[in-house]
């Protein structure tokens, strides 16, 4: 009976660790940042984490997960059945020298380096061991 234990926990940590995140490919580079936008934050790391946050009228949502697909230029995050998908209706591009995206209808500006920062900073450190929840800027 230990070893069953044993063993089941070992498959669960193996498919627990096979859900981290993926490198951002190299064709998505343009999406990796610190994005704000009116009452919204996004944070995604080149090693394929997304921190997310959107606050209106007392409500507050948050995700801290991997970037486990693009679907065009929409993603999809999260682990295993539980997953979202954020709708990109503009994808990353300059306006006037500014990199802007439109993700689930609001127009999001970069204000910031890849989001792999030191402690301290205001923005989050990304790893699948712990995903820090987005602070606001």
């Amino acid at each position: 009976m230990p070893t069953r234990i044993a063993g089941l926990i070992l498959i669960l940590t193996l498919l627990f660790v096979s859900g981290c995140s993926k490198p951002i490919p190299q064709v998505r580079s343009n999406y990796i940042g610190y994005w704000q936008g009116e009452n919204m934050e996004l944070s995604i790391s080149t090693g394929g984490m997304l921190a997310y946050r959107r606050f209106s009228k007392g409500m507050n949502t948050r995700i801290n997960a991997p970037i486990t697909e693009f679907k065009g230029d929409d993603f999809v995050v999260g682990l295993w059945f539980m997953t979202t998908r954020f709708v990109v209706s503009e994808p990353p591009h300059q306006v006037h020298g500014q990199w802007q995206m439109v993700v689930d209808g609001v127009r999001l500006k970069r204000s910031g380096p890849v989001p792999n920062s030191s402690p301290g900073s205001g923005r989050p450190k990304f790893s699948c061991s712990d995903c820090s929840p987005l602070r606001a800027a």
